[in-house]
């Protein structure tokens, strides 16, 4: 349970304090359409989602780390990375969804890698011990 709490905790630094206000800014298509001089395909958004949603991803696993191999750690990032990147396009440039839902669908994420990582391999582990 406190694993739980410390990736929380981790999605508070990920998601406010290492984004900062240009990656908050930049990963909005309309920074890229007001800002730029020159004539541009207007994707340089993704890449700011994208590395926005791999620090955040990152983040919420570094509790996670000493729990599971490098294997499953380094796919549970790159999918977190790609479903926050569509929650954030969702909130930044589609306006589809608010600040609140968009943090009620992180903290899902959250809740659901938690489960499927470590509470399956704690049922793992107490299978293989009984038999």
């Amino acid at each position: 349970m406190f694993t739980i709490l410390k990736m929380l905790f981790m999605h508070c630094i990920g998601d406010y304090s290492l984004q900062g206000e240009f990656l908050s800014s930049a990963k909005r298509k309309s920074f890229w359409i007001t800002n730029s001089n020159e004539k541009i395909n207007y994707l340089e958004h993704y890449v700011i989602l994208f590395i926005h949603a791999y620090i955040w991803s990152f983040c919420i696993n570094i509790p996670l780390f000493h729990m599971l191999s490098p294997d499953r750690i380094t796919i549970s990032i790159i999918t977190n990375c790609f479903i926050h990147m569509i929650i954030d396009n969702l909130k930044a440039n589609r306006k589809a969804i608010t600040l609140l839902t968009d943090q009620l669908l992180h903290l899902l994420q959250i809740v659901i890698t938690y489960l499927l990582l470590v509470v399956i391999l704690y049922i793992r582990y107490i299978l293989i011990c009984i038999y």
